[in-house]
């Protein structure tokens, strides 16, 4: 429950934050994707089919909130988050920059799953120009290892705290 609740938190954290660098400047999308952060972040956390359905939501969402042809972030994001998942499973990933690179990876390849989505779908499809493609591809890298780094120092304090609640709860009972 705690963990659907965190879910929801990160996808208004992403909205809002897409709403908010939309009135910043109406190019943001194009350097800043919140709810890609939030996918392979979750990705990392969660096993691949939940990831899957978690890519999807998100996706969706996204795909609301951008305009556009309606599924085509919730099916990369989708990929994008089984992906990230399965590597995660595969190999030990837990140091800042490998949560970095897997990050910019996914990133990477959910703009060549839109990319390619676009291109077969939609007949005056743009190529994204290839400056863009790489600063949103870093820009997701370094804005998922900063979430995946404050989430664990967040989650290191809140286990600290209630270790020390409940010797302190114990203490103060009878043995």
């Amino acid at each position: 429950m705690a963990t659907a609740l965190r879910f929801l938190l990160g996808l208004v954290l992403a909205v809002a934050t897409h709403t908010l660098a939309l009135h910043v400047n109406e190019h943001s999308p194009q350097l800043l994707d919140p709810f890609v952060v939030l996918v392979i972040y979750q990705a990392l956390r969660i096993n691949p089919i939940p990831s899957a359905m978690v890519g999807s939501v998100v996706g969706l969402t996204q795909d609301a909130f951008t305009g556009g042809l309606f599924g085509l972030h919730g099916f990369a994001n989708t990929l994008v988050a089984y992906a990230v998942s399965a590597i995660r499973q595969r190999f030990l990933i837990q140091q800042p920059l490998q949560v970095a690179v897997l990050a910019a990876l996914g990133g990477a390849f959910q703009l060549t799953t839109l990319a390619s989505l676009q291109f077969s779908l939609i007949d005056s499809a743009e190529i994204p120009h290839p400056g863009f493609a790489f600063v949103k591809m870093m820009v997701t890298g370094l804005l998922t290892m900063g979430v995946y780094l404050a989430a664990n120092r967040f989650f290191a304090w809140e286990r600290r705290r209630r270790e020390k609640r409940s010797r302190r709860l114990r203490l103060g009972t009878p043995s």
